[in-house]
């Protein structure tokens, strides 16, 4: 009876996995694995959204300074209404270019 016994310790003792340890971790697995197929599309329409924004922060400021030096060095400096506040056209000392506002028609005023 007690040779029984310690095979039976001796079994018990061996290392290894037991069949409802296999499936929790299939289980553990599955449950991460179905977070991340979630988060990381909502991770990548953010940052997608996060690149845009800085983008048209960067080509909004860099027309900006575009237009700020083209009007600070312009010449010949025409303006239309008698308040001086309404600008009538321009000579581009830049590009040396005759330069008319445009209406949002697309006319030229």
């Amino acid at each position: 009876m007690q040779k029984m016994d310690c095979k039976k310790k001796k079994r018990r003792r061996k290392s290894g996995f037991t069949l409802i340890e296999m499936l929790a971790a299939i289980v553990v697995m599955i449950l991460i694995t179905a977070a991340l197929s979630v988060g990381i599309p909502a991770t990548m329409n953010a940052y997608q959204e996060m690149k845009a924004v800085s983008e048209s922060t960067v080509l909004l400021s860099t027309l900006s300074q575009s237009l700020t030096d083209e009007l600070r060095y312009a010449r010949d400096v025409k303006l239309q209404s008698s308040d001086n506040l309404t600008l009538a056209s321009f000579t581009s000392s830049i590009y040396g270019l005759d330069v008319k506002p445009v209406s949002h028609e697309g006319k030229i005023e």
